[in-house]
């Protein structure tokens, strides 16, 4: 029998991590449901949320909603977990103590559970590693145990119609995607080299992939909200390799100072205007090269990537002329639904 006092319970509106067998549940860019995170970071955070009045402190056996960091509801559909698209339900999962499924006492951190779906059926991983990493529906003999735990991470907050507000501040350490303003394009890099300085090619792309995801670091070790001035590291997180620029090589097209993916180089964060305050996304923003002072550019110019003729993406270079093509915003941070 639990002890009937909790001294840390568990609340609608919590955020969690839910951690078994050392990994965490987390949500993928295309919505798949996986187990196969070994940190707890945005992507690994779920709000709950109450299902008809059900609000203050839970219970076993309560039913609730789980809502990813980045939106939308956990759903299943042909016993697959995953996060519903506009045209899906979302799943109702009923909180069970894994050993007394007729328990309804409180319900505190750090505490096991079993998550029990509306097909009463249970979230559970496969048993076997040939059947990839999703999470997926099985019997009480196969489901998973998840020790639940808070989150110190934000999650997307919502307004009183239950609409998206994004959190928009900046921090050192975020995940993001930069857009051009001019172009629309968001800055890109790929295991693809320039013919003369062998560099990795960064470019402007213009669908959306992981080849578009940059990691903000700090230069002096520092973190919290990202401040106009800041000097920065933007490591592109696919490759490992941090965006650089040298006045020893030209672009391909224009023969402006080439921009690619090499060592770490500084760049510094400046507003385009005036504001006191952290950085928030959507911001126009300025991103200087440090060691020519030219800033990062792009324009609608555009040079092959390979040899084929029609795979051309947009150049990127840096600048000294300061222009309108100098602008840049971010339009997402990872763990928060930024729509451009």
């Amino acid at each position: 029998m639990k002890n009937l006092f909790v001294t840390n319970p568990v609340k609608v509106g919590d955020s969690v991590h839910l951690k078994a067998a050392q990994n965490y549940l987390s949500v993928e860019h295309d919505g798949q449901v996986v187990h196969n995170r070994t940190n707890a970071f945005e992507y690994e955070t779920f709000r709950i949320e109450g299902y008809y009045g059900c609000k203050g402190s839970l219970h076993y056996g309560d039913y609730i909603y789980l809502r990813s960091a980045h939106g939308p509801f956990i759903s299943v559909e042909d016993g697959l977990v995953i996060t519903n698209p506009d045209t899906m339900p979302m799943e109702l999962v009923r909180i069970l103590y894994p050993t007394d499924q007729n328990s309804r006492e409180p319900l505190s951190y750090n505490e096991k559970i079993v998550l029990q779906t509306t097909n009463k059926k249970y979230l559970s991983f496969p048993l076997l590693i040939s059947e990839g990493s999703h999470v997926v529906e099985s019997d009480l003999e196969n489901a998973c145990e998840f020790q639940i735990i808070k989150s110190s991470y934000p999650i997307v907050q919502y307004n009183k119609l239950n609409e998206i507000l994004p959190l928009r501040l900046v921090f050192i350490g975020n995940v993001i995607k930069l857009k051009h303003i001019n172009t629309g394009n968001v800055l890109h890099s790929h295991d693809l080299r320039y013919v003369d300085s062998q560099e990795q090619q960064v470019t402007c792309a213009t669908g959306r992939d992981d080849n578009d995801w940059w990691i903000i670091e700090s230069v002096d070790d520092s973190d919290g909200p990202l401040a106009p001035t800041t000097r920065i590291y933007l490591k592109h997180e696919k490759t490992g390799l941090y965006l650089f620029s040298s006045e020893a090589f030209q672009s391909p097209k224009t023969k402006q100072q080439q921009v690619s993916c090499g060592n770490k180089d500084v760049w510094v964060v400046q507003r385009f205007k005036e504001k006191d305050g952290p950085i928030e996304a959507g911001e126009e923003l300025f991103f200087v090269h440090e060691g020519t002072g030219f800033a990062l550019h792009s324009h609608n110019e555009t040079f092959r990537v390979t040899n084929d003729v029609f795979n051309r993406q947009q150049e990127v270079t840096a600048f000294g002329g300061a222009d309108s093509n100098d602008k840049w915003k971010i339009i997402e941070i990872r763990g928060t639904l930024y729509m451009e």
